[in-house]
């Protein structure tokens, strides 16, 4: 059974992007938990962690940009499920995204004040919410303003002449050495047996390489992965992290199913993976 996808435009847009969303929400009330979703709800909890170990680095509140910003899920999460004070975290939110039914868009009024429809963390973490498209806007952020940028599964719905500009131009909206996330699927770049709303997935080396360009790589990880590509490296030497050592997989296939195995068993192989997590600082 395939993943839940919502169409958020309308199929052919300007420049052929396909814009779609993975059901969250829906995820967990149906408690569809599949390798895809979890590794989806993997990321926010990690970006909520990240926003708050910079804040803590800085020694201040910092401002964040996400692209594709969706329903929010790192601040939901951050608001919901760590005890912390969360108005030292952040200091500004800019939420980007494509979709023009974006229930956030309604909780501000048309002189700019929060209504009583917001909830009350959206006021804490300073929302502002920009309707945006990658391929024809331009971040209206200024350069060096930026500690944060987040951008997960995007750039595999849009043509890739766009995703070079668009990194460019995040990199320069980040201060030196701010954080960035981004994530998407790992391919070799063909166009064969893609979903049908990706339209170019970046191959491991050529998106390591764009990225290299702009940032420093701190980490990467694989965010799932599928199972036998997992034994199949196991049994070759693995440049990257290590291998699983025998205890430690039996013990994780002894605690997990084969839905959390594929996203914990990811973490060593981003090479392998379906889908790479990268974690890096503005040069």
């Amino acid at each position: 059974m395939p993943s839940v996808r919502k169409w958020l435009t309308k199929k052919e847009n300007i420049n052929e992007s396909s814009n779609t969303r993975l059901d969250i929400a829906l995820a967990l009330q149906q408690m569809d938990l599949r390798a895809d979703y979890l590794a989806h709800m993997s990321r926010y909890c990690k970006i909520a962690q990240l926003m708050i170990d910079e804040s803590r680095e800085l020694k201040r509140p910092i401002s964040v940009f996400e692209l594709g910003c969706g329903d929010l899920w790192p601040l939901r999460y951050l608001y919901k499920a760590i005890v912390i004070n969360k108005a030292s975290v952040l200091k500004k939110y800019y939420g980007y995204d494509i979709d023009p039914q974006l229930e956030a868009f309604e909780y501000e009024d048309e002189n700019g004040e929060y209504t009583d429809k917001a909830p009350g963390w959206f006021k804490i973490f300073n929302c502002e919410m920009i309707l945006h498209d990658l391929t024809v806007d331009r971040f209206k952020l200024q350069p060096k303003s930026q500690d944060m940028f987040i951008c997960t599964e995007v750039i595999e719905h849009v043509n890739k002449e766009f995703v070079e500009p668009f990194i460019r131009r995040a990199w320069q909206t980040l201060r030196t050495g701010g954080l960035a996330f981004i994530s998407t699927p790992n391919s070799d770049g063909s166009k064969a047996k893609l979903p049908i709303d990706h339209i170019y997935e970046w191959g491991y080396e050529e998106l390591k390489t764009l990225l290299a360009r702009f940032f420093k790589i701190e980490s990467h990880y694989g965010t799932f992965i599928q199972l036998p590509y997992f034994k199949l490296a196991r049994g070759s030497r693995n440049p990257f992290n290590g291998d699983w050592p025998d205890w430690l997989v039996e013990a994780i296939q002894g605690r997990f199913d084969k839905n959390w195995q594929r996203v914990i068993f990811a973490v060593n192989y981003p090479h392998l993976a379906n889908n790479v997590t990268w974690i890096l600082r503005a040069k």
